[in-house]
């Protein structure tokens, strides 16, 4: 960077060349050079502490930029470790191309979403061909009816019923609990 002022070119040359760089970049913005003349030119207290005080506020700044973009590089880095690292250690097999075809298809686009077949099926409880439990499935709730026909006639656990209709486990727990107990009460008032 190129100076006019004589006083500035002096100051500058004679600051130890690992600081150079910052008073530099310092001198960059049109406000600090103008306080670093009016100094050089007419040295004052107070135009000693305003160029203090500005050059204090610019390194802080220039400090946080310096951290922050060492930060990001940094952390970036550390992902893409982990990243890769990851995908190396737990490949996805549905991925893969198939090896008896010649295409490039692969396992994935040949599978069939179960989401799809199991419940485009007419509602299954309805082909129940004992009368009794049929019944005794209608006075069930219909939150208790969906929760036994995913898992007795779809085998869903109840973890992944829960993540189905967005419940917790436990819950889908006690809703299965309180079906079963429910039909047990109609069948042993029904035999009474």
């Amino acid at each position: 960077m190129e100076y006019e002022n004589d006083l500035v070119k002096q100051y500058v040359n004679n600051v130890q060349v690992q600081k150079r760089f910052i008073i530099n970049k310092f001198l960059e913005e049109d406000e600090n050079l103008i306080l670093l003349k009016s100094y050089l030119n007419y040295p004052d207290f107070e135009k000693q502490k305003l160029l203090d005080t500005a050059f204090k506020s610019f390194l802080l700044k220039f400090r946080k930029k310096c951290y922050f973009s060492k930060l990001v590089r940094l952390k970036s880095i550390d992902f893409s470790k982990r990243y890769y690292k990851l995908n190396k250690r737990y490949p996805l097999t549905l991925d893969a191309p198939l090896k008896f075809v010649d295409t490039s298809l692969t396992s994935k686009e040949l599978l069939i979403s179960e989401d799809v077949v199991s419940f485009q099926v007419g509602d299954p409880m309805e082909n129940i061909e004992n009368d009794g439990l049929q019944k005794a499935l209608k006075i069930l709730t219909s939150k208790q009816r969906l929760v036994i026909r995913l898992m007795y006639f779809h085998n869903l656990s109840q973890t992944e019923i829960a993540l189905k209709i967005g419940s917790t486990p436990q819950n889908i727990n006690k809703i299965h609990k309180n079906a079963l107990n429910q039909i047990k009460k109609y069948y042993i008032s029904s035999l009474s």
